[in-house]
């Protein structure tokens, strides 16, 4: 597994983690440990019956983190998903009779930075933090918030003294002046020298960004940290934050016509809306028996007579004639082929002349 650098104190401050498990033989067997407090390299290897991670040094076992230790840095568990294995330092010393080892993991939400280190760059190690002035970068105070608290690596570029910070083609915003930053000042001249760039630690929280550079003190083999390997698994969220697109103002529609309003807009409707219920239809008239229709359209026709009584006062002369309606039988005869003319001849024939006997009429 290859060893992966953690940060060994942010701004100069440490946070270590006390073993609950010690390995006394160990820590007794660093010389001079009964005196003074002994600091010694180590690195954290995946114990797979715990569950934990055991601490190794050049003078073997120290200790290690069971389960409920290592819950507490859940950013380890992305390291053991890549093969990785953390290196950091150890302080052991004796305090009141009894042996404590301090290793130095860091706060879990900066403990591992959720990018790689730029190629071609020399990291610089930490000590003293500096405050990165956002408001003249490009990132968006809505950006600065979703970056949350994490730690990711940044560019340093010295543009006529003044030191900028990058990161991804961004510019996070300047530093200071380069000549209040001995430290700084001293990895630009020393950087120059050898064609590499400068990368950095850096940490957000609540919105702020800041750097972590070489102490005022530091000397020339103390400007730099060991390189870290980029991993297998990235990080759940990229180091800046997409900014988010601004909406664009939908074009105005145009409207075509080729007809003129008057044309194809018709009258408003005028009149009551109330709607009308169905109404009843008049009913029909009864139709009347057929003797009593005959009769009425016999009433109805012009009388022939009178027709024929102006044709005749037409004719010139002295005309006397008389007329008289043919009788007609209220009921039909004893013959129903028999015509109404010859009917009424036989009925005043019979009342005319009497026969006695026994005749057939």
């Amino acid at each position: 597994m290859a060893l992966y650098p953690l940060a060994t104190s942010y701004f100069g401050v440490e946070h270590v983690a006390v073993l609950e498990h010690p390995v006394l033989g160990t820590a007794l067997s660093i010389p001079g440990v009964a005196k003074h407090a002994a600091l010694v390299d180590v690195s954290l290897e995946p114990d797979t019956y715990t569950n934990g991670w055991r601490v190794r040094s050049d003078f073997g076992f120290l200790g290690f983190l069971d389960e409920v230790e290592a819950a507490e840095y859940p950013a380890l568990e992305r390291l053991k998903a890549s093969s990785a294995q953390p290196q950091t330092i150890a302080t052991v010393e004796v305090v009141d009779g009894q042996v404590e080892v301090a290793v130095s993991l860091g706060l879990w939400p900066w403990m591992v930075p959720v990018n790689d280190q730029p190629q071609g760059t020399a990291l610089l190690s930490g000590g003293r933090g500096v405050l990165i002035d956002a408001a003249a970068g490009d990132l968006s105070p809505a950006q600065l918030e979703q970056m949350g608290t994490q730690q990711f690596f940044v560019t340093l570029d010295d543009l006529a003294g003044t030191a900028v910070a990058t990161c991804d083609d961004t510019v996070l915003g300047p530093l200071s002046d380069s000549a209040a930053l001995p430290g700084l000042r001293a990895a630009f001249a020393a950087a120059n020298g050898s064609g590499a760039g400068l990368s950095a630690r850096a940490y957000a929280s609540h919105g702020m960004l800041a750097v972590d550079l070489p102490a005022d003190e530091a000397t020339t083999t103390e400007l730099f940290s060991p390189a870290v390997p980029p991993l297998r698994v990235p990080a759940p969220q990229p180091a800046i934050p997409a900014a988010a697109r601004a909406a664009t103002p939908a074009q105005p529609e145009v409207w075509e016509h080729t007809l003129s309003g008057e044309a194809v807009v018709t009258a408003r409707p005028t009149g009551s809306r109330r709607p009308k219920g169905p109404q009843a239809q008049p009913a029909a008239p009864a139709r009347p028996d057929a003797p009593a229709q005959q009769h009425n359209e016999q009433a109805q026709q012009p009388q022939a007579s009178a027709k024929l009584a102006e044709l005749v006062s037409s004719i010139p002369g002295e005309q006397n004639f008389s007329w008289r309606a043919l009788p007609v039988a209220e009921e039909p005869g004893r013959f129903s082929s028999e015509s109404a003319r010859v009917r009424a001849r036989r009925v005043a024939r019979d009342t005319s002349h009497h026969r006695g006997g026994n005749h057939r009429k």
